[in-house]
């Protein structure tokens, strides 16, 4: 028995069905909604990995701090950026 994946509904069904989008997580949709438009996952998801490395703390910390941290990382502007961002 052979099993595949139908890749567009399962993307239709994240803007669709607020099931699906409930059960995938905000921050999964806008990962998934980054890979699409960028199209390249593999770089988004290699991105997001460096992102998770460079908020690990010595001598390490749970994996809900490691998730939160990282999520306010990759979705947080950079704070370089900050300058053009705001107008007077």
């Amino acid at each position: 028995m052979s099993v595949t994946l139908n890749e567009e509904a399962v993307y239709k069904s994240i803007y669709t069905d607020e099931d699906v989008y409930t059960m995938f997580g905000k921050e999964v949709c806008l990962v998934i909604d980054i890979a699409l438009a960028k199209g390249g996952p593999e770089s988004i998801v290699e991105s997001y990995y460096s992102t998770t490395k460079s908020q690990q703390q010595p001598p390490g910390q749970s994996n809900d701090t490691l998730s939160l941290r990282t999520k306010l990382d990759w979705c947080l502007p950079n704070v370089l950026q900050e300058d053009r961002m705001i107008k007077e």
